[in-house]
């Protein structure tokens, strides 16, 4: 194991029987899955948003409507 680079030694260092390598790969993995979910969470929040805009609009046409039909 001497002749290994630092960095490969390391690398195999267990800790409660993980490995650095294992850590990191477990690391990397939720990193990628904490991405997607900021990613879901943007596109969420939009929809939730061009949704509210739309019942907005609609409840305005809605009273438009009513008022025109109390007019006449």
């Amino acid at each position: 194991m001497e002749s290994m680079p630092l960095y490969q030694r390391e690398a195999k260092l267990r800790f409660g029987g993980v490995s650095i390598e294992e850590i990191g790969e477990e690391r990397r993995r939720a990193d990628a899955a904490l991405a997607e979910v900021e990613r879901e969470k943007a596109a969420s929040a939009m929809a939730a948003e061009e949704a509210m805009a739309m019942i907005q609009r609609l409840q305005r046409e809605k009273n438009s409507i009513e008022i025109a039909a109390n007019q006449q």
